[in-house]
């Protein structure tokens, strides 16, 4: 990279998460800060320099989730955020939530990990399935 380039287009969220899709477009998303800063996610194509809005915005805050893109072209993100910490020394707890993005479709909510994961590694596999590991463990039910 030899220079960088300041868009006149507003990204309109704060991104916490980005992915590049096979299409060339850029997906990221905002965690929710609460009932005033809900999660927002935007799609940015760069040919056309527009932003989007996909469908069907998740229930669940994707703030720390993990995320990967597996051979469909379809963006698969994994837990998240379901607690936030009740005040200094107290847990915050992960989500056992999963999603995937169509960029034209919207999201979809897909069945839910065995376990909750905040900040898990999500990584394709070959065969196209994709492997999530790790993240903190806390359980809410």
């Amino acid at each position: 990279m030899e220079s960088w380039e300041l868009l006149a287009e507003s990204s309109e969220v704060a991104a916490v998460h980005a992915a590049l899709m096979p299409n060339g477009e850029l997906v990221y998303y905002s965690g929710n800060t609460g009932p005033t800063l809900p999660a927002e996610t935007r799609i940015w194509n760069p040919t056309l320099r527009e932003v989007r809005t996909p469908p069907n915005a998740p229930e669940t805050d994707l703030f720390c989730s993990g995320l990967a893109l597996p051979f469909d072209g379809r963006l698969l993100v994994c837990g998240g955020t379901a607690t936030y910490s009740a005040g200094p020394g107290e847990p915050w707890f992960g989500s056992r939530a999963a999603y995937r993005l169509d960029p034209f479709g919207g999201w979809e909510r897909i069945e839910d990990m065995a376990f909750v994961r905040w900040y898990p590694s999500a990584v394709p596999l070959p065969d196209g399935c994709v492997l999530v590991l790790s993240g903190e463990g806390s359980d809410v039910g």
